[in-house]
């Protein structure tokens, strides 16, 4: 039991090659000030060594990103997400190592990513754990990953130890997940019943990434879980960013007299400016997205539009890995059969076809969509 008081902000997805060029406004200023830790997800290894990613791309930052923010007051950073590995182990340690002031989480060989970061401020104990999904930056088999360095899979079972560790280790235990489906505006129902779990087994939040959009946030006994803070700031070309890319939230939890209370607020990135975000559409939609998490059947309708909407993406993922590819007569389809007989002149890409099978969010979000499909009850 504790009596002091703490304020603790959580910012999501941050990527750029050009932090020089970001400015955030004097109220987030003013903000960050006003709280004792400041954590964000940096996703994405600086560029270090030869690409090792599986499909020949990364996703680098400029080797200043650390000291942006570091300078922007950020003390905790998160290194757990699904690109962390895009320069291979070399790179991941490269980039943790150019954090200079503040504490890096989520990432080492296997003991030392799993294990609770415990960090003291104003006689207040906290605790922290980051994972990501089972991409192929996780450590998922401690028979096969125990002394290779990456970051820690939020679903592995060593995740649940730590939390049953560390529940009476500290005064209050964070859960920082980089997991759920890309442009998903809510989170699909395993997502919510394994943060709900890990609710039960000691955590008392979990803030999550990686969707690169906002969704809902809901309480569960009494505790906050924050589905997606969306992309705090994330370079991409404008064509190729979906809506409410740009959109993002920043969670402020406050700890006063052993009580943990939470809010959010709305951020929008204007080119390179980020700014607090008070329009009636910005709320509007977050309003939206956390209500439908409070009703059963709109909830679950729309994650039955939404899957079915991303399931060609990810079906056509899932068949290029064996070169493969759906027979159907139309025009559009007759070409990709006369693309892939020549492609299976070439081995199959059969790392991408694994990823499909193994990644959390993808594999649930097939099978929902089949399931749907199929007019099964199964």
């Amino acid at each position: 039991m504790t009596n002091g008081k703490l304020k603790i902000l959580f910012a999501g997805d941050f990527c750029t090659e050009f932090p020089e060029r970001i400015e955030v406004s004097t109220g987030l200023k003013q903000l960050f000030d006003s709280c004792d830790l400041k954590l964000l997800n940096f996703e994405g290894p600086l560029a270090h060594g030869k690409v090792n990613s599986p499909t020949g791309k990364a996703l680098p930052q400029s080797k200043s990103s650390p000291e942006w923010c570091e300078n922007n007051g950020f003390n905790i950073v998160s290194l757990a997400n699904n690109h962390a590995l895009d320069y291979g182990a070399e790179g991941l340690q490269h980039t943790r190592q150019t954090f200079k002031k503040s504490q890096t989480i989520g990432a080492g060989e296997w003991e030392e990513a799993y294990k609770v970061k415990y960090i003291t401020v104003n006689d207040i104990k906290l605790g922290f754990i980051a994972g990501t999904s089972s991409d192929f930056a996780s450590l998922k088999d401690w028979w096969t990953d125990y002394n290779k360095m990456a970051c820690p899979w939020i679903n592995s079972t060593a995740v649940n130890r730590q939390i049953n560790e560390a529940r009476d280790k500290c005064d209050f235990l964070f859960v920082i997940s980089h997991a759920g489906l890309e442009f998903m505006d809510v989170p699909l129902p395993e997502w919510r019943d394994r943060y709900r779990e890990l609710i039960d087994m000691g955590a008392d939040a979990i803030i999550a990434t990686h969707p690169h959009v906002p969704q809902g946030t809901e309480v569960y006994k009494n505790k906050p879980i924050i589905y997606s803070l969306g992309n705090f700031f994330f370079d991409k070309s404008e064509k190729h960013r979906k809506k409410y890319w740009d959109n993002g939230l920043l969670a402020v939890i406050e700890i006063e007299n052993n009580q943990l209370s939470h809010h959010t607020i709305p951020t929008l990135r204007k080119n390179f400016f980020i700014d607090t975000d008070n329009s009636a559409e910005a709320r509007k939609h977050l309003d939206d997205i956390t209500s439908v998490l409070k009703n059963d059947v709109a909830y679950m309708k729309r994650v039955n539009e939404q899957v079915l909407k991303f399931y060609p993406m990810y079906k056509t993922w899932l068949l290029g890995g064996f070169n493969a590819t759906e027979v159907n007569f139309s025009i559009k389809s007759l070409r990709s059969i006369a693309g892939r007989l020549k492609a299976s002149l070439e081995k199959p890409d059969l790392k991408i076809a694994m990823h499909q099978m193994r990644e959390d969010s993808t594999r649930w979000a097939l099978i929902r969509a089949l399931k749907i499909m199929s007019n099964s009850n199964l």
